[in-house]
């Protein structure tokens, strides 16, 4: 008789192993490598699935990554740690232990202050992986010890459930979680003082304040470094001062302060920008403004009653584009200039009650004219060519007989 084989038929079994990644209060985590059976990345609403996973394989998801370690790390999260190692008066869950805990050390320390406050003001710091993933399922206990970083699975079938906690390294302050404000918040309003200066003096830009009762706050100062040089910024003594000096030779300086308790009354100076001129502004010109290049503007209201922290709106002013007048036109009822910034052609606008001759000139920060124009018509709207001009800050004024006003512009 003759022996028939039947031929074995080997067919490749697959399934795939999925979870989500939130953070501690449930918003998902987008863009978030997680590693198991190759590498893949967290849509909008936190998910991943690893795909045509063979059968039986043992791997173990984990979440790594050291990118954006500035975003989302504020003053908010710099008063956390403050106030909860300092002054005693706040308290901390477990993920928001292991989010303070910069240096990876398991402890809290005046060092982690420090890495918090240099991280919201976009300091360099040096960390490992800046996110730390907790199996959803893990239960932090008391003493807080290292974490499983990592969820050991067998393939054995599909597994939709592995799901993770994200902690940032320095962000332990979820801004949606200290949103809105109470009505009986206040909104604090920084004013920055007007100057006029010749070449070589030392001036002084006082920033004031208004509605500024247990306020706390993050801001970055910006200037033109070829009009003013920078030597020093100072603070009135109750508050702690923190300064990112390494962008100053471009014009810019982070800073972040934390409030104890100063007694502070509408119009009082809380900060002092002191800076050597390099060139004449003889009117009362914007030339120091508040600015988002560095570090977000971010406000922080303690309710006093509790200790409660709440983000609410600060008000900026001079800075925003408001320029100071000194013997404005009497006749004067409008003028404007935009785009500002501006690259190729910047509009004048201009409304005088009555036709009368009067100067449109453009001058650069070394007090030179680089543009000049007699005109005689009460509605003006006028264009001019700014392509061959170098980058760098103008002043546009309309000069009549009884008076000029000037505004700032920046050609990039």
């Amino acid at each position: 008789m003759g022996i028939f084989l039947i031929p074995t038929i080997l067919i490749s079994q697959t399934v795939s192993i999925s979870g989500k990644i939130t953070r501690h209060n449930g918003d998902p985590v987008p863009d978030i490598e997680v590693n198991c059976d190759g590498t893949i990345s967290t849509d909008m609403d936190g998910n991943f699935e690893f795909t045509d996973v063979e059968v039986n394989k043992v791997c173990d998801v984990f979440i790594s990554g050291n990118y954006d370690e500035f975003e989302e790390v504020t003053v908010l999260d710099a008063i956390l740690i403050h106030e909860y190692l300092i002054d005693g008066n706040s308290s901390i869950n477990g993920y928001q232990f292991f989010a303070l805990d910069v240096n990876n050390s398991q402890s809290l320390s005046s060092l982690d202050i420090v890495k918090v406050i240099e991280l919201a003001l976009r300091m360099d710091v040096t960390m490992q992986d800046t996110w730390l993933g907790l199996d959803e399922d893990y239960v932090i206990g008391v003493p807080i010890t290292s974490p499983p970083t990592s969820i050991n699975v067998i393939a054995t079938d599909t597994i939709t459930d592995v799901d993770f906690i994200a902690i940032k390294r320095g962000d332990p302050a979820i801004s949606s979680d200290y949103m809105p404000a109470p009505p009986t918040a206040p909104s604090p309003i920084f004013t920055i003082s007007n100057e006029t200066f010749q070449v070589g003096d030392d001036v002084q830009f006082e920033v004031t304040v208004e509605n500024f009762s247990n306020i706390l706050f993050q801001q970055t100062f910006k200037w033109d470094p070829s009009i003013l040089e920078f030597q020093s910024v100072d603070g009135i003594s109750e508050f702690n001062i923190d300064v990112n000096d390494a962008e100053i030779a471009q014009g810019l300086l982070p800073t972040l302060s934390l409030l104890n308790n100063p007694q502070i009354q509408d119009g009082d100076v809380i900060r002092t920008l002191n800076f050597k001129a390099l060139a004449n502004i003889p009117s009362l010109t914007e030339v120091l403004f508040f600015s988002d290049e560095i570090t977000a503007r971010q406000v922080v209201w303690e309710d006093p009653s509790n200790n409660e922290l709440f983000i609410v709106e600060g008000e900026y002013m001079n800075g925003e584009g408001t320029t100071g007048i000194v013997n404005a036109p009497a006749g004067l009822e409008s003028f404007q200039i935009f785009p500002n910034p501006v690259e190729d052609d910047i509009l004048v606008k201009a409304l005088l009650q009555n036709a009368e001759d009067y100067e449109i000139s453009i001058v650069n920060v070394l007090g030179q004219q680089v543009f000049a124009e007699k005109i005689n018509q009460e509605e003006l709207h006028m264009s001019i060519d700014l392509r061959a001009f170098p980058a760098g800050t103008y002043f546009l004024s309309l000069k009549t007989a009884d008076g000029i006003q000037t505004e700032s512009f920046v050609k990039k």
